[in-house]
């Protein structure tokens, strides 16, 4: 499959900003394509490292589509977001999280961003995740 598949297949639309990340589990590596204003981070082992995005609207301009990739030691964290969460957040900021369900990864996240929307959204994954926790006790 062609790397530029999903920036023709845009098109027609207003363009989108794009991110794909593979995990490769058996070669201990990341395989990370990020179009426009999306921020890819790779946590290995309490290390966090930004994964390169490239400028451009994924439809419409994109002047490099370039596949960058990481290796990782342990088991690895992939977080993907767009220009709406800070990239001032930091994961040693809040311990233990790295270890967590992804909804309560994202709803810690999201916490961190002020905005009535952001704080409902944050709420509803923290739930979402207490639920699946604990979902046979609510019923």
């Amino acid at each position: 499959m062609r790397r530029s598949w999903p920036h023709r297949g845009l098109a027609p639309t207003r363009g989108a900003a794009l991110a794909i990340a593979r995990v490769d589990t058996g070669a201990s590596l990341v395989r990370f394509v990020g179009i426009g204003n999306i921020t890819g981070t790779l946590v290995s082992d309490g290390d966090a490292r930004r994964m390169a995005s490239h400028n451009g609207t994924a439809g419409h301009v994109a002047p490099r589509i370039r596949e960058f990739t990481y290796p990782f030691t342990g088991k690895p964290l992939v977080i993907l977001h767009s220009d709406g969460l800070s990239t001032r957040w930091g994961l040693a900021d809040y311990p233990g999280l790295a270890v967590s369900h992804p909804s309560l990864i994202a709803g810690i996240l999201i916490l961190a961003v002020p905005g009535l929307l952001n704080y409902i959204v944050a709420i509803y994954l923290v739930v979402i995740r207490l639920l699946g926790l604990f979902g046979s006790h609510f019923h």
